[in-house]
């Protein structure tokens, strides 16, 4: 007997921890209210949470979009569900002023069961105007490799005997996403630069947390030459749609372009990291 109730103990213990789970969401309002017709605002949002009827916390806020009605923020909001503890989120929307006191735009609250039992994607109306999208996310990881970098810092023929340097470029790369293949770019991250070199493997992780399925996104990847006394160099960039990577979730070689479209022979490796 007393065999057969720790068993049924560790079962319920069990079914216990599946019931949290990280969500991982971000958010975009559509028709804030503006000052006037004329006037553009600068919308922040900040988000907060109580757990069974407990004081407000904030968890996390965004930046400032400039001059803008309809703002989709860039920023991931990580939070540890459980469910049945009556968790609840509530987001204030603020029009940022360097001047003054933030203006108030508007807010909204939810319930975090019910907005996952919806699927997690949510459209709520603001008060007094415009509504609020709460989207899932499912967060990606990968790491860079760049080949036959062109040589962006060649010195000097008068120069070139006496140096070991014979113009290896200094790359880094800049992440960017887009929705569409013609979308407006977003970055999300950049790489160390490493010095001197054609072929260059970047160590860190990167970390795509806006990734929705079935969206349309790419990521676009603008690799730079980094010079102390100039401005950096435009190495090239490589598209890549993120659907197809994630589903074959192999690596994927990406020939570099310049501006103009013409490949320039450089090679960009993404590889996908598990979790």
């Amino acid at each position: 007997m007393l065999k057969h109730l720790l068993v049924i103990g560790g079962l319920v213990s069990l079914a216990l921890c599946q019931e949290s789970r990280n969500l991982t969401f971000t958010l975009a309002a559509k028709g804030l209210p503006a000052k006037d017709d004329i006037s553009k605002i600068d919308p922040l949002v900040r988000v907060y949470q109580t757990t069974d009827g407990s004081d407000l916390e904030k968890f996390g806020a965004s930046e400032t979009i400039l001059d803008t009605d309809d703002p989709e923020w860039v920023e991931v909001f990580w939070f540890l569900w459980k469910k049945g503890s009556n968790q609840k989120w509530k987001f204030e929307i603020r029009d940022a002023d360097i001047l003054d006191k933030d203006d108030a735009l508007g807010g909204a609250e939810i319930n975090v069961d019910e907005y996952v039992a919806g699927g997690e994607n949510m459209t709520l109306n603001l008060s007094p105007q415009g509504t609020l999208m709460v989207q899932k996310t499912t967060p990606i990881r990968f790491q860079l490799k760049a080949e036959s970098l062109p040589k962006k810092d060649k010195p000097p023929q008068i120069f070139a005997a006496f140096t070991s340097d014979q113009g290896e470029s200094d790359p880094y790369v800049k992440c960017y996403y887009r929705r569409g293949i013609g979308g407006e770019d977003k970055k999300f991250a950049t790489t160390s630069t490493i010095d001197n070199v054609v072929d260059a493997a970047w160590d860190e992780i990167i970390e795509f947390g806006n990734y929705q399925k079935g969206t349309g996104m790419y990521l676009r990847f603008k690799v730079k030459d980094a010079d102390s006394t100039s401005k950096d160099d435009d190495v090239g960039y490589a598209l890549m749609e993120v659907d197809p990577f994630v589903e074959a979730n192999v690596p994927k070689t990406l020939k570099v372009q310049n501006d103009n479209g013409e490949e320039n022979g450089a090679t960009l490796t993404v590889t996908p990291i598990k979790y």
